[in-house]
């Protein structure tokens, strides 16, 4: 029986010899994950790699672990804590509490479409002030259509 070969460009799996559903083997851009990885990286160092395809240098990876704690509890103000909070009160059942969150986590006031926005003001801008100002005063209309309503204010404030 011949023994198939999970494949992708970020991970390479090697199955189990007695169970093709079990790995034996994991690989991520390159990195054995249980012999190079596990135990030796953190968390945001993996994300890095799956996301970068290589280690972070240092200075990233204290950026990535700052970031992750500033991430971690957007605390009861937060728009989206607020409405899983809401559906609890209302006896919503958990899975529609969290979709609630993830739901007002993606818009545009604290949410990831807010961080797709500073991103390309940025990509645009870079460190250019004058740059900031006029796009900040006149946001380009979007490129295409799209379910997202346009910029509503600076993102981050």
């Amino acid at each position: 029986m011949k023994r198939e070969t999970i494949r992708s460009r970020i991970r390479h799996e090697e199955a189990e010899a007695d169970n093709p559903f079990a790995a034996a083997r994991c690989y991520c851009h390159g990195y054995d994950v249980y012999g190079d990885v596990l135990g030796r990286a953190d968390w945001s160092e993996y994300l890095y790699l799956l996301f970068r395809g290589e280690r972070p240098d240092a200075a990233r990876h204290r950026l990535l672990n700052d970031l992750a704690v500033a991430l971690a509890d957007p605390g009861p103000r937060d728009h989206s804590v607020l409405a899983a909070m809401n559906g609890g009160v209302g006896g919503s059942h958990a899975a529609a509490c969290l979709m609630a969150a993830l739901g007002v986590g993606a818009g545009q006031l604290g949410g990831g479409r807010e961080v797709v926005l500073a991103m390309e003001l940025w990509n645009r801008c870079e460190r250019n002030i004058e740059a900031w100002r006029r796009e900040l005063s006149a946001p380009a209309p979007a490129e295409r259509a799209d379910v997202w309503p346009e910029m509503e204010h600076v993102p981050g404030f």
